[in-house]
Order: structure tokens, then sequence, then C-alpha cells
């Protein structure tokens, strides 16, 4: 169930009741992933540093680009990490209670000066919740989903980007890392609380 909740995100998007001014967004979310590590090397032998204490509060401060992540089974990026151009960015908001809020900023293929940013239907409450963890020396994000947590080791923090290992049973110390997910701050320039 690592990546359940991840998954069921996509499942209904509704656009938000106030879209974002286009071009501030294409900036925010451009700038975003101009800032993800393309170096699988680099990526790959990152050992976790001292995580600044901001991170508790940048994630609840900021809202976070899902850049992609790397494989560990098939040994690559996930598709169009490394591609030029993307049209669907996926950003994640989390609410101070921990609770988070699925959003797409979607770039219409034929006409890119059609776009919006649609919301997973919030009319149910949030299922999905993130918060840092401190275990021992080290940092994790503990993800609750339907009920169930998970913690996932934080392997960088530093300048707006976040790397996380993702494991396959979601515990302290797993030495079972499906993905290396990258995911970068972004200013909120759009108004959504989830209601």
């Amino acid at each position: 169930m690592t990546l359940l909740a991840l998954t069921l995100i996509s499942l209904s998007q509704v656009p938000i009741e106030h879209q974002p001014d286009l071009a501030a967004m294409k900036a925010a979310v451009l700038d975003a992933r101009a800032k993800r590590p393309t170096d699988s090397a680099k990526l790959l032998t990152l050992k976790q540093p001292k995580v600044d204490d901001s991170l508790a509060d940048d994630l609840k401060k900021f809202d976070w680009y899902l850049a992609g992540s790397w494989s560990y089974p098939e040994k690559s990026f996930s598709p169009s990490y490394l591609a030029p151009e993307t049209f669907q960015y996926d950003v994640r908001r989390y609410l101070d209670d921990g609770s988070e809020l699925a959003y797409s900023f979607v770039i219409n293929r034929l006409d890119a000066s059609k776009a919006e940013v649609t919301h997973t239907n919030f009319a149910t409450p949030s299922t999905t919740s993130l918060v840092v963890k401190k275990v021992g020396k080290d940092t994790y994000l503990e993800l609750t989903a339907f009920g169930e947590k998970e913690l996932h080791r934080v392997r960088s923090y530093e300048q707006g980007v976040l790397i996380v290992d993702l494991s396959y049973d979601g515990k302290v110390n797993s030495k079972t890392v499906k993905f290396r997910d990258v995911r970068v701050a972004m200013p909120r320039v759009f108004e959504s609380t989830g209601k």
C-alpha cells in the first residue's frame, strides 16, 4: 500500500474555483521543474545530511511540485522526468493539520494559452496526511493514508528540493527502497483549501 494514496489521487479531477494567473502559475512550475536533479549518479549517492528544521514548516508554507522519481527496480527515472517539457504538473499542498490536498496544473497540448488547476474531488475529507518525524538522528516523512501509517526516509532537503526514499514496507531503516522521490517547493500562487 506504500503508494496507494498517490495512485488514488488521480481518480476524479475538478477545476478549482479561483484559477491562478496563468503566467504566474507557469513560471512557478517551470522554475520548480528546473531545480529537479537530472544526474542519476548524484541522485543515487545521496546520504542523509542534517535536515534543516524548517522542513516541517516549509511543508505547510509552500506547495510541492512532484517532479517524479528514480525507480530502483527499473533503474530509470519515471516517465517524462527528463523530458524537455511536460503538460501536467502534479502539486501537493499540506494544511496546518498535515492533511494533503492534491492538485494538477494541466496545460492544453494544442493551445498552450489554455490551462487550469484541477483538484481531486474534495467532497469527502482528505484521507491522506504527511508530517515530519525524527527517528534517532534521521528524518522521515510519516504518510498516513486510509488510517495506515508509513515512514519514508528523507535523503536530502536543501534549497527547496526534497528527496525521499519510498520503501516497499514503510518502516524505519528499511533496506527495500522502491523509489527515490523528488519534490520541489514552489510558492502558493492560487487559493484553495479543499473546501
